[in-house]
């Protein structure tokens, strides 16, 4: 049975397990249980997609010991892992962040970034499970960061090959229906430059300024 399949397993008997507990408890104690079980199911997949992702950029996926798994509420994921190298043997453990965007790690990244991330989103200081003020996570996320990490994180969003150089925080939507989004504007290191939506749900939508004024539905690099 490979590892995927191990924690899909764990989390059929969890959820097995949670109704089980909810039929013996008062409607008080069921709420709360309730949330207990969402929070750990959540925590759970979080787990299974780390993983997955993880043990897809492997060179031997079947040697894989995770060391250390950190689910955030935001929907990060920080981890380390241990796997066999291109000599058959074991090398040190490979440190990890899940964003929305796919999975980042320190044998890749630049050392400097990977450390600035790690040590922002990763390291526990003290409260890491307390839900930031607004709706939208991963943009209190973002907002955290340093100028340069958010522009990297940005490009990141962008996709095709996008090597962020400038990010600027243009505010919330002010409609009842975009309130929650964050949107942001970005320039690429190739001169290119976009307006980045964050939804709440860590979802991601683009489109490039010059279309965006094309559109007269506003301009990049300025509040809203």
């Amino acid at each position: 049975m490979g590892k995927g399949t191990k924690i899909r397993t764990a989390v059929v008997l969890a959820i097995a397990a949670g109704a089980a507990a909810l039929n013996a408890c008062s409607p008080s104690e069921r709420k709360a249980q309730t949330r207990e079980n969402h929070d750990a199911l959540e925590a759970e997949a979080l787990t299974l997609t780390a993983h997955e992702l993880v043990l897809a950029e492997l060179k031997d996926p079947g040697s894989a010991v995770f060391k250390y798994d950190l689910p955030r509420r935001s929907g990060l994921f920080c981890g380390t892992v241990l796997a066999r190298n291109s000599f058959g043997g074991y090398g040190d453990e490979i440190f990890y962040i899940m964003f929305p965007f796919g999975v980042v790690n320190s044998e890749v990244e630049s050392q400097s970034r990977f450390k600035r991330l790690w040590d922002l989103y990763c390291v526990d200081h003290g409260s890491p499970t307390i839900a930031p003020a607004s709706r939208n996570r991963f943009n209190d996320l973002i907002l955290r960061a340093k100028n340069i990490d958010r522009a990297w994180i940005l490009g990141r969003l962008v996709g095709n090959g996008c090597l962020g150089r400038t990010a600027y925080f243009m505010g919330s939507g002010n409609t009842k229906a975009s309130k929650d989004i964050a949107f942001w504007s970005a320039r690429c290191s190739n001169g290119q430059s976009y307006e980045v939506g964050i939804w709440p749900d860590r979802s991601a939508r683009v489109l490039e300024c010059s279309i965006l004024r094309r559109l007269h539905a506003g301009k990049c690099f300025q509040k809203l």
